[in-house]
């Protein structure tokens, strides 16, 4: 059984919750157009060599062949280096992998099979303009609390290392998780993107984001128990983000 604690939710303070999630079109300019309104999640092809393995640069079409996608990241923007115009991705694998867990696809190749189907020839995409900002650093909080980072979801989304106990969390469908049913005890083995609070029945939960695709959970999120260290989400730092 755990500990009563000090109930964390305060309304003031509650987020909105995802209402839908919708499909984009099938083509670069689409997402392209669609990325004003906040990042993507788009499926790739991660080829070990080119993309499972990547350190630095940018990743083009011909080295990261049209397979069937098998990996799923989230598209945040797009640079330009050098007069290449380039999607930026965030990928979930940490932030040793990569450029602090990002990483640079070529734009207008279909690169890594992004769109689910070839493309022969497209036109340049970027538009100055138009560039979303990009990350500036990555922190971790410093104090172990739910506290700390309920207080600071007031500022956006944090990443959160947990517990992905098979029974209670990969095979999760409904309703929320206790520390019951997932250990605070166990090593954590995987990540997810800890969205908000929300208050169901006089229960306050955390709202998550997973990235196992929207077949999962809810729509691909779950609910979490607060102030149980559910899942083990407090023996790691978390993680956030600061943008240029």
């Amino acid at each position: 059984m755990a500990r009563k604690r000090e109930c964390l939710y305060k309304p003031k303070y509650g987020f909105k919750l995802i209402e839908s999630i919708e499909k984009v079109g099938k083509n670069e300019k689409s997402i392209y157009k669609r990325l004003d309104q906040g990042p993507l999640k788009i499926s790739i092809y991660a080829k070990p060599d080119a993309f499972q393995h990547y350190e630095s640069g940018f990743i083009a079409a011909k080295n990261c062949s049209s397979e069937r996608t098998n990996h799923a990241v989230v598209l945040l923007g797009a640079v330009k280096e050098n007069g290449i115009p380039l999607w930026y991705i965030r990928n979930s694998y940490g932030p040793d992998w990569g450029i602090n867990g990002h990483a640079k696809l070529k734009m207008g190749e279909n690169t890594c099979h992004m769109l689910h189907r070839e493309r022969k020839k497209a036109e340049c995409l970027y538009e100055p303009n138009n560039a979303l900002k990009l990350i500036k650093s990555i922190r971790k909080l410093k104090k172990k609390e739910e506290e700390s980072i309920y207080r600071r979801l007031k500022q956006g989304p944090v990443k959160i290392s947990i517990y992905a106990k098979p029974d209670a969390f990969q095979h999760y469908k409904s309703g929320f998780i206790t520390v019951e049913k997932c250990s605070n005890k166990e090593r954590t083995n995987h990540a997810v993107v800890l969205l908000g609070a929300v208050k169901e029945d006089g229960i306050p939960l955390w709202y998550i984001r997973n990235s196992y695709g929207p077949d999962w959970g809810i729509n691909g999120h779950a609910k979490l128990m607060m102030g149980e260290n559910t899942c083990g989400m407090l023996r790691q730092k978390s993680v956030y983000v600061t943008v240029k």
